[in-house]
């Protein structure tokens, strides 16, 4: 009988099993669930289902080698928290070696679960696992393997099977293990019963007599204590109906009294290599468990490989309560919220209540920053307290990509808790970073002269010849909704310079250097009438479809100069692989300088070319949402983004010339090297610059509203890294709380102009009159000048009166 499916214990298994309800097996898929392959590039016989048929004898092949994978809808349910695979049969070569893997629940919008390595070995039908974090669950979910072992060699991608299992497999190699046989058994040379457990399905566990009674294998988990709720059963590719005709699992703590957890019949499925599991209810932990396999129909019983799935019965964390805070000190704490447990909630997070605390002693007055912007996987909340149950002195989610920032004013010896969890009750790895007196940057964003609309939002989806909607630059683009993974959340590069993009719809968001009409051979060109098709007409927004020439964005009015440590960056991609072009930046002395910047191709993750001379990084930035079908705009594989740095450094080390006191004019992207690539600019931003000059804007924080802010280092703190939160440039037609623009004094109570008056305003301006700022150069109702102590009395007086001068 050959196995069509999961085995799901029902029936006359349920009688048969101690504490057995009707339960999935681990794994979510099974055979005949919907599977698309991330293209159609692969053979009949080899189709992305081939993945997902519970034997490794068949396949799945991809020639478009990396990034490749499927997205299924899988009948089984659960929480996805680990993925395996067994490579296939030949050429090494093709074996995937990293995944990511999303969710989704509306076949459009897929969040990022996880990614990370797949360390498969060489041989073939060999295991690879990688467990990770996750408490959510999803009606479909997309595996993309962004790499193999050999993308130069190999002419594809290939996988014998994949599992997305609700949990890991708590064997491996080094564990605990031996046998008693039946009577008169033993096993062959090289088979003997280490290969239950070496991650090899065709090495197998063989035993010679294997049909004259019960064979017994004992195991000693090196994961300590554990909770098994599924037994994983793969056969081996030498002999077909040689596996035990039943399983039996018992559990103990001693190594004396077992229990038993779980037994079942054996199916023969009639084919090598094939994959069984059995998902049963389990509470009890154990440290040892006892597998004994029934006698098996032919006389050498063989099991190329056993799988017990479970979790690790793990303790919360040390610092799971606030009273508990383990202690840090400025620098990087690498810690996880595995295990955590907690009720509370912050005020900027949704549901992150698995959280846990660390303890700083400030060592001096002034500004601290806590960051969890490094290494990890967990979707941070960081917020901050004076005491455990306290007010939040400061909260964030989202200040870069997923994870978070919080800006605080410290006093000398005081005691601060930092807490951090998962947002909507995830667990995972991260890195905090306690950072004393922080770097304060000026981050100007630069208004570039958009000519297309190349990100897609939610409601450009699906509307291709609208005629001031989505178009795509080839056949793709980056899609947009607000989520982390979205180009729109917390978007910083690896040097910490932020970016900000149009988020509205329907009017142009990106520079496009090209040509529709020629990008991909011509592939996409506009149609000339609508005709309902996924590519839509040329829009109204684009009055001219070759923009292959120059294009130009005016700087001039930002009065911005070149200083010492200037740095400018880029944010862009390009379709159809990859182009460079040259980026002119002009001066109002009339002098200018010129480099190349080079962009791969748009696809997943790719290696990003060394920089030019006068640039000075230019590397991949991250992956982000990416949506496919031309103009019609639907959800698909990921697009990085790369992101390109100059400073006045670089420039003079290119052999630019020194450009330091020199204003800008212009900045200029032409001479496409590609015209089948369709290349976009996203954003532009201008890091410490020198001037500024006000240009009519208005700045209220501390001071008396005037018309002579918008770029000024003066009022340059208000944008930094989300540290005061909304409290940022008031335009001139707006009004400075209950006055009009003029002179009229703003409400000096609510000193960061956000969320009213709050305790936080105390923070902030004491922050800036520690550090200095001439924010805090009117407390109130001081006089204008110098900080005197006198401007923390009349900010007070205002504060405690909770109304404005």
């Amino acid at each position: 009988m050959m196995m069509s499916q999961h085995v799901r214990c029902l029936g006359a298994l349920a009688g048969m099993a101690v504490g057995v309800s009707a339960a999935w097996a681990q794994d979510v898929t099974r055979p005949n669930d919907t599977v698309v392959g991330s293209s159609t590039n692969f053979p009949a016989g080899e189709p992305p289902a081939g993945a997902i048929d519970n034997t490794a004898n068949t396949k799945y092949l991809n020639f478009d080698r990396t990034n490749t994978g499927f997205t299924v809808t899988p009948t089984g349910t659960g929480v996805v928290r680990s993925l395996a695979i067994v490579t296939a049969n030949d050429a090494p070569t093709r074996d995937p070696m990293s995944f990511t893997l999303e969710g989704s629940n509306n076949g459009i919008d897929f969040s990022p679960i996880a990614s990370g390595a797949l360390n498969s070995p060489t041989t073939r039908f060999s295991l690879a696992q990688a467990n990770f974090a996750n408490s959510n669950t999803f009606t479909q979910y997309r595996v993309i393997f962004p790499t193999i072992r050999n993308a130069v060699t190999a002419n594809s991608m290939q996988v014998g099977e994949v599992q997305l299992n609700t949990e890991g497999n708590l064997l491996t190699a080094g564990d605990g293990i031996s046998v008693t046989y039946p009577s008169g058994g033993s096993s062959p040379v090289g088979q003997d019963v280490s290969k239950i457990v070496d991650g090899q399905l065709g090495v197998e566990f063989g035993v010679t007599g294997g049909d004259a009674g019960v064979t017994t294998v004992d195991l000693i988990p090196a994961v300590g204590a554990s909770i098994v709720t599924s037994v994983g059963i793969f056969g081996g590719d030498s002999n077909l109906a040689s596996l035990p005709s039943s399983v039996t699992l018992l559990g103990s703590n001693n190594g004396v009294n077992y229990t038993q957890i779980f037994t079942t019949a054996l199916t023969q499925p009639g084919v090598t290599l094939s994959d069984q599991q059995f998902g049963f209810v389990n509470t009890t932990s154990y440290t040892r468990y006892r597998v004994q396999f029934g006698a098996s129909p032919s006389a050498t019983m063989e099991v190329g490989e056993l799988a017990l799935y479970g979790s690790e019965l793990g303790a919360a964390p040390n610092s799971d309560l606030c009273q508990n805070a383990q202690a840090v000190t400025a620098g990087l704490t690498s810690a996880s919220t595995i295990n955590a447990t907690g009720t509370d909630i912050s005020g900027c997070g949704a549901a992150d209540s698995k959280d846990v605390w660390f303890r700083y002693t400030a060592t001096a007055t002034g500004m601290v920053e806590a960051n969890t912007c490094g290494a990890g996987t967990l979707d941070t909340v960081l917020s901050v307290y004076g005491t455990c149950g306290g007010a939040e002195i400061g909260c964030n989610d989202n200040a870069c990509a997923g994870k978070s920032r919080v800006r605080f004013s410290a006093v000398n010896g005081t005691q601060y808790l930092i807490r951090v969890a998962g947002t909507n009750g995830t667990s995972g790895s991260f890195t905090l970073a306690v950072v004393p007196n922080p770097v304060i940057h000026s981050d100007v964003t630069v208004p570039l002269a958009y000519n297309f609309n190349g990100m897609v939002h939610a409601n450009e989806v699906n509307d291709a010849d609208n005629l001031t909607g989505y178009r795509s630059l080839s056949d793709r683009g980056i899609r947009l909704t607000g989520t982390p993974g979205s180009l729109d959340v917390g978007l910083e590069g690896t040097t910490g310079i932020p970016y900000s993009v149009v988020t509205a719809d329907h009017v142009v968001d990106i520079v496009q250097l090209g040509n529709r009409n020629t990008v991909d051979a011509g592939g996409h060109a506009f149609d000339a009438v609508v005709d309902g098709d996924n590519t839509g007409v040329q829009p109204t927004w684009l009055p001219n479809v070759d923009q292959g020439g120059s294009q130009t964005t005016t700087l001039t009015a930002l009065n911005l100069s070149m200083g010492a440590n200037t740095k400018i960056g880029l944010i862009g991609d390009a379709s159809n692989g990859g182009a460079s072009f040259i980026t002119t930046v002009e001066f109002t002395d009339n002098t200018s300088v010129q480099f190349f910047v080079d962009l791969p191709d748009w696809f997943g993750s790719q290696t990003v070319s060394p920089a030019e001379p006068g640039v000075e990084t230019q590397t991949q930035m991250g992956l982000y949402f990416g949506a496919a079908q031309v103009d019609i705009g639907l959800a698909d594989v990921d697009l990085n983004i790369v992101e390109v740095i100059f400073s006045t450094a670089s420039l003079a080390a290119g052999g630019q010339g020194d450009t330091t006191g020199k204003t800008l004019r212009s900045i200029s992207f032409s001479n496409s090297t590609n015209v089948n690539s369709g290349i976009g600019i996203y954003a532009m931003t201008v890091r410490d610059a020198l001037g500024g000059t006000p240009t009519g804007g208005v700045c209220c924080r501390g001071a008396t509203c005037t018309t002579t802010i918008t770029t000024s280092a003066a009022c340059s703190s208000t944008l930094i890294g989300g540290q005061f939160a909304g409290a940022s440039f008031v335009s001139a037609a707006a009004s400075c709380n209950a006055g009009a623009i003029s002179n009229t004094p703003c409400c000096y109570a609510d000193y960061n102009k956000a969320s009213g008056v709050s305790v936080q305003d105390i923070f902030d301006f004491l922050g800036d009159w520690f550090a200095g700022s001439t924010f805090a150069n009117t407390g109130g109702t001081g006089t204008a000048g110098a900080l005197s102590v006198q401007n923390i009395f009349d900010f007070l007086t205002d504060w405690f009166n909770g109304g404005c001068s």
